[in-house]
């Protein structure tokens, strides 16, 4: 058959030819003209990416009539018979088949041989991992010192694989998995060239399929092109074609798993198993969508993290932006912890569908600093008569109250205006601005506070500590354990003794701290707090501290609130950040 398949129609027969592996080709050329090329070459990397391709470029590189030249001139007879096969001066072997120690020591006899017609005789063995033993022993004395004219050029996608005393003797160049972008541009120029019409969408479904590879994204694309009627190709047949879901459905099946909308979820499943797609490569599909989603919600580097075209990545973004980071990375936790159950299931629809139901049940979360701030400023916000009034039409509901402020986002949370809140067991608990005031105003005169006679700092920090246990009690248990270490005009030091926890929490709580006491100094004071964090590299010691912050932080009296208020339980309790 005449017919040649795109991979081979369109291999690279220049440096400049081959897509996006410019730090070899670029290394290549330069050693070319400063007469710096290597007598032995390790080409590596993952499959159809180019190693093969880049040995033979420099094969005829280095033995062009014009040269050596960094680029070949793909003209003359030496350059004609390499991209051929025909040279009498370049072998091309096969490592997986001409494996054994007989197939070297015949390869070793040639090496004394001078070349044809070349200037250099070049043997380029694929897959070199594959050789044995005692074939990689034969090879050592001459791949250490070959003739003058004599080269090696080694491709193998498991370097790893190679014996230490081979990758010694030779310059290594990694060759690296294409991006989407660059093998969808790769593809659109040979679609021009063949004047086929194709679809950008179309073309990065079989990006995504390739996985880096140029080789499998032309065979792909030449199942494609050969299954078209005309020259157009249908998105929906090469969908058909190629046995693969549209990214869209998978989009829409995780917006529906977010929203928790099983009915929908269901639905999809149904309908992609009825028309017989694969159900499992589906899941990887989704796994790696809510693992693109966690990594947007993660960092704000996502187009250099994230292999997907720019209108996905849009989508992404948005999507992102709409739940929080605990929620989407619970999801794709539950996902990929599911995966293997998917892969060595027979019944994959039922596993797949058991695993949905699975996340059904993740409702939205958040971190507890969130949670914390968020209900402090709920407190904060309505804490006065001991309900909470709705100001749209005063209707007392507390649940739906407290469920809209921690709705939205921290920075949209109300401000503290006084109005009506909600007191623990019926107990009123007062505007923490107007107490300032008020007990200001009762245990204070004229003049500004100075220690009495015989008044020590430690008796300033017991009246200083009342005043916040009565101010800002949901920090009383935590900054018990501190001190006032001085009082200097307008400045006053707190050494905050405890765990990275306790410590963080009061940090939060500085400004609150700080006009509890200006008001009972009647003066503007400075709060200058200094963290003492006993750090203990002890394992034991370790863990039971670990043991101690989530007890303390199940102990927190805003969170025993919260279950109270919401008639709720703690699922998980976890230490997010470990020192």
């Amino acid at each position: 058959m005449s017919y040649l398949v795109f991979a081979r129609k369109y291999r690279p027969q220049s440096f400049d030819d081959v897509v996006q592996q410019d730090h070899v080709t670029r290394t290549l050329k330069n050693a070319i003209n400063q007469d710096r090329v290597a007598h032995a070459i390790l080409f590596a990397g993952p499959r159809g990416t180019g190693k093969t391709t880049v040995a033979r470029i420099l094969a005829k590189a280095v033995n062009c009539e014009h040269g050596p030249a960094e680029e070949p001139c793909n003209n003359c007879d030496s350059c004609k018979d390499i991209t051929a096969g025909r040279s009498a001066d370049v072998f091309e072997i096969d490592g997986a088949s001409n494996n054994g120690v007989e197939n070297i020591r015949e390869l070793l006899e040639h090496i004394n041989y001078m070349p044809s017609v070349s200037k250099f005789k070049i043997y380029i063995i694929d897959e070199v991992h594959m050789l044995s033993g005692p074939a990689f022993n034969a090879l050592l004395k001459t791949l250490e010192e070959p003739p003058s004219y004599v080269m090696f050029l080694f491709a193998t996608t498991e370097p790893h694989k190679l014996p230490l005393t081979i990758l010694s003797r030779c310059q290594r160049h990694d060759l690296r998995m294409v991006d989407l972008d660059s093998l969808i541009a790769h593809m659109e120029k040979i679609m021009n060239s063949e004047a086929i019409t194709i679809s950008r969408d179309s073309l990065a479904v079989i990006a995504k399929e390739a996985g880096g590879s140029v080789r499998d994204s032309l065979s792909l694309l030449d199942q494609v092109a050969s299954s078209s009627q005309g020259n157009s190709v249908d998105h929906e047949k090469l969908l058909g074609v190629l046995g693969l879901v549209d990214s869209l459905i998978v989009y829409n099946l995780a917006d529906a798993i977010l929203v928790g909308d099983i009915p929908g979820v269901l639905e999809i499943i149904d309908h992609l198993y009825a028309r017989g797609h694969d159900l499992k490569r589906l899941y990887v599909s989704l796994v790696e969508h809510f693992r693109n989603l966690t990594v947007v919600k993660a960092t704000n580097v996502a187009t250099k993290l994230i292999d997907v075209p720019g209108h996905e990545l849009e989508r992404l973004m948005k999507t992102a932006k709409a739940y929080t980071y605990a929620h989407i990375y619970g999801l794709f936790e539950m996902l990929f912890r599911e995966e293997a159950v998917i892969k060595f299931s027979t019944l994959t629809k039922i596993a797949i569908e058991t695993v949905l139901f699975k996340l059904h049940q993740v409702k939205p979360t958040i971190s507890i600093d969130e949670f914390i701030d968020k209900f402090e400023e709920i407190k904060e916000a309505t804490l006065d008569a001991g309900n909470f009034v709705l100001p749209e039409n005063n209707i007392t509901d507390p649940g739906s109250r407290i469920k809209n402020v921690l709705n939205r986002p921290v920075a949209d949370a109300p401000i503290a205006t006084g109005g009506n809140g909600l007191g623990k067991k019926n107990k009123a608990l007062p505007d923490v601005s107007d107490t300032h005031q008020a007990l200001a105003q009762v245990v204070h005169d004229d003049a500004d506070y100075e220690l009495a006679e015989g008044e020590s700092l430690e008796t300033l920090w017991k009246k200083l500590l009342g005043e916040i246990t009565q101010n800002i009690p949901q920090i009383a248990q935590t900054i018990k354990t501190s001190s006032l270490k001085s009082l200097k005009n307008n400045s006053l030091e707190i050494e905050v003794i405890g765990n990275d926890f306790n410590v963080k929490f009061i940090e939060r709580k500085k400004s609150t701290i700080q006009k509890v006491c200006s008001d009972f100094l009647k003066k503007s004071i400075d709060i200058i707090l200094k963290p003492n964090i006993t750090v203990n590299n002890d394992l034991a010691e370790k863990k039971q501290n670990e043991k101690l912050m989530k007890n303390q932080a199940l102990n927190h009296p805003l969170v025993a609130e919260a279950l109270t208020v919401f008639g709720g339980r703690v699922i998980e309790n976890r230490i997010l950040t470990a020192d």
